[in-house]
């Protein structure tokens, strides 16, 4: 009987929808030959180098911190013997580097073990890092991945730096970046602080400076200090270029209106993902109008969004966009995210929303997605709210289009 071998190229394709099962990879790996390499890219795919956390010494403390650097040392090991699963990881997540002065050194230099042997991340993140705490060596590691393949940065938990100076330059080095997810942090930072493109140029010594407006922006998330970002962006020495943005996520709170108006005006017409959470009805500019393209909104904060505050927020942006001539807007999807701090009495309030809807300027919204979440320290949404907002909602509901869902913390 002929011996019937699978493709390469297909052992590929099913091992590539593996990729987020690590535990069926390994067990992969043992088939042959031909399922090896595959089986590692998705292995190795993505690295995690989490320092264990500040608290007492403890029994599991102490095995946190004996894992951490035996994985380590073994990932160095590794990819100093096979440079091919150095080449293999794509993304790379820290966590809670620099947290602690008591962190020593040792783990650092382990890190930075693994770090100096990777070529192909494209996905960054820092997860409750301190910059300016980290050793120079680890910083130089941290630095030079930004010079090459870096697809998307996220900065999370939050990221904190001391100057936004040295911030603008770290990331003016990512002339391939896409995304950018910024949930950064600092007492000190000053708007003056930003460089300026002759400034940026002479902080990267030894490096080609991206010109400016060179690095098209995909996707903007951005969270805590923004006006940095916001005055950053419109210099025109700033490499960033943002009229090419699909996705824009900003937090209104932290933010002057005036300058993320100024932001819309330049990318909003190319817009077709927007995000505002913790808005205020008395800084809403008619926002809308930039975005004659969009396709998804995204309104609310699950935590303080709360339903009576979110109707005027909803009205001050939909009505503006109200016309003689019935010229629909672009939207398909309205995303509402709810936060519950009390038993709701009286949702009548929300017949308006219903009947501003049914206006023909919105007949391409497709879906209305309401979900509902309930505030840590109160009894869970009661089940009868998602009947009391849709009695509210009739159009919505007869049409199809409402979804209320009430959602787990």
């Amino acid at each position: 009987m002929t011996e019937r071998r699978v493709p390469n190229e297909l052992i590929d394709c099913v091992l590539e929808n593996l990729y987020s099962d690590r535990a069926t990879l390994l067990n992969c790996a043992l088939v042959g030959r031909a399922w090896v390499r595959a089986s590692q890219r998705g292995i190795f795919r993505k690295i995690v180098l989490e320092l264990p956390e500040s608290t007492a010494y403890d029994e599991v403390w102490a095995m946190r911190v004996a894992t951490y650097q035996e994985t380590t040392a073994h990932l160095g090991c590794l990819f100093a013997a096979k440079p091919y699963l150095a080449s293999s990881v794509q993304s790379l997540e820290l966590w809670r580097f620099g947290e602690s002065s008591g962190q020593p050194e040792v783990w650092y230099t382990a890190a930075a073990s693994v770090l100096q042997r990777l070529s192909n991340v494209n996905n960054l993140s820092f997860c409750e890092i301190r910059w300016n705490a980290l050793p120079p060596f680890l910083r130089s590691a941290l630095t030079e991945l930004f010079t090459k393949s870096l697809i998307r940065v996220s900065f999370l938990g939050p990221f904190r730096i001391e100057t936004f100076a040295e911030l603008a330059s770290l990331l003016s080095r990512a002339a391939h970046l896409k995304i950018l997810d910024a949930a950064v942090f600092s007492w000190e930072w000053d708007v003056r602080d930003i460089p300026t493109y002759s400034d940026s140029e002479s902080n990267l010594e030894g490096t080609n400076h991206p010109l400016p407006r060179s690095i098209p922006l995909e996707q903007l998330k951005l969270h805590l200090d923004i006006d940095p970002f916001m005055t950053w962006f419109q210099q025109d020495g700033c490499p960033f270029q943002v009229d090419t943005l699909q996705l824009l996520s900003v937090n209104l709170v932290f933010l002057l209106s005036p300058i993320f108006t100024d932001l819309l005006r330049v990318a909003g017409r190319n817009l077709r993902v927007l995000e505002l959470t913790d808005m205020k009805v008395s800084d809403l500019d008619n926002y809308l109008q930039y975005t004659p393209n969009l396709c998804i909104l995204h309104l609310g904060n699950r935590w303080r969004m709360n339903p009576f505050k979110l109707i005027s927020i909803m009205q001050a942006l939909f009505q503006p966009l109200l016309n003689q001539e019935g010229k629909r807007f672009s939207l398909q999807r309205l995303s509402i995210d709810l936060g519950i701090e009390s038993n709701p009495i009286q949702w009548d309030s929300w017949s308006a929303i219903d009947t501003l809807l049914q206006k023909s300027e919105f007949a391409s919204i497709e879906t209305v997605d309401i979900k509902i979440f309930r505030e840590r320290i109160i009894d869970p949404v009661p089940s009868y709210v998602v009947g009391l907002l849709t009695e509210k909602l009739r159009f919505l509901e007869a049409s199809g289009k409402l979804v209320v869902r009430i959602m787990d913390n």
